[in-house]
């Protein structure tokens, strides 16, 4: 569980050998869905378009996983991708965007994995059973 005085630095992406914070760059990701969709609404609820900003502003949540963090360090990759982080997030805290987004859980669950998959992704992660690690055994 990262601290609160963590979140701000927790290593996002790489530019110029310098680590990119996840949380800075989740909101410049987001401040562009907000410009996009301020200029050409994709809906006519604005409500609903604010909601779509959200969650394209946390399609990365899953960099805050520790094998992401450790993995930017120079550690081998280990378990779940940061983006099957970031679905699983979504999705088992479907409550707290359900009235946001609207729509029924099956809708937002594909939502959910076309946002977190954004580098692409099986589509067996709208399955509803637990996704496994490919690296656990059992």
């Amino acid at each position: 569980m990262l601290r609160p005085e963590e979140i701000g630095s927790g290593p996002g992406k790489t530019i110029d050998d310098a680590l990119h914070p996840a949380l800075w760059h989740m909101l410049d990701v987001g401040a562009v869905a907000k410009c996009l969709t301020s200029s050409a609404p994709l809906t006519e609820d604005p409500s609903l378009d604010d909601a779509l900003v959200l969650l394209v502003a946390l399609h990365d949540l899953g960099k805050f996983s520790a094998n992401f963090r450790g993995m930017l360090r120079g550690s081998p990759p280990r378990g779940f991708r940061h983006w099957q982080h970031s679905y699983r997030l979504l999705r088992d805290h479907d409550d707290v965007v359900a009235d946001l987004v609207g729509g029924t859980r099956g809708s937002r669950r594909i939502l959910y994995a076309a946002v977190a998959g954004h580098h692409g992704g099986p589509r067996e992660h709208l399955d509803p059973a637990p996704i496994r690690s490919p690296h656990t055994r059992g």
